[in-house]
C-alpha cells in the first residue's frame, strides 16, 4: 500500500499522466482525423460487450455478424500485475537508458525485465486519502473535457475523493 503511493509521486508520468486519456488520444488526433478514431467505454462494454464489439467491428468495416467468443474470465486480475522497480524508475530519467535499450537483444531485455526492472505486486493498491485527492486535482478537468467530448456526462465518473 504505501509502495503504491510512493510510486505514485516518483513515478507520475507513467503511473499518472498516462490515465490523461483525453491528452493521450490528442496524440492521435494530431494524426488522424477524429473519423479515424474510435472511443469505447469499458462501462458500456460491460453494460453489453456484444453491441459494443459489434460497434468496433463496424467502425473497422469488418463484418459485425462475425461471432466472437465473448465469455472469457477476468484477464487482467490484479493478483499478475507487476510494477516497475526503483531501478527502473531511476532508468526511466536517463536518456541514455532509451539507447541502450533498442541496442541489447530482446532476450537480454527480457531477462533484465524479469529479474531487475519490474517487480509482483501483491495484493490491490491502496490509495492514501492524500494521493488519492492530488491525482483527481491533476485529472479532473481534462477528465471531464474527455468525457463530453466523447458523448459521456462530465459527471460520468465520481472524481470526488472518499
Amino acid at each position: 500500500s504505501s509502495d503504491f503511493n510512493k510510486a505514485l509521486r516518483e513515478d507520475a508520468g507513467y503511473l499518472v499522466h498516462s490515465s490523461n486519456y483525453l491528452r493521450e488520444l490528442d496524440v492521435y488526433r494530431e494524426l488522424f482525423p477524429d473519423e479515424q478514431i474510435k472511443v469505447t467505454f469499458f462501462d458500456d462494454f460491460k453494460a453489453d460487450s456484444a453491441a459494443v464489439v459489434r460497434e468496433c467491428l463496424e467502425f473497422l468495416e469488418v463484418d459485425p455478424d462475425l461471432e466472437l467468443d465473448l465469455s472469457k474470465s477476468h484477464l487482467n486480475p490484479s493478483a499478475r500485475k507487476q510494477v516497475p522497480s526503483p531501478l527502473l524508475r531511476l532508468a526511466r530519467s536517463n536518456r541514455l537508458f532509451k539507447r541502450a535499450k533498442r541496442l541489447l537483444p530482446e532476450s537480454l531485455r527480457e531477462g533484465l525485465r524479469e529479474r531487475f526492472l519490474w517487480r509482483k505486486w501483491r495484493g490491490r493498491p491502496e490509495w492514501s486519502l492524500e494521493n488519492r485527492r492530488w491525482v483527481v486535482d491533476l485529472l479532473a478537468d481534462d477528465t471531464r473535457e474527455f468525457l463530453v467530448r466523447y458523448g459521456k456526462p462530465p459527471d460520468l465518473w465520481d472524481l470526488r475523493a472518499r
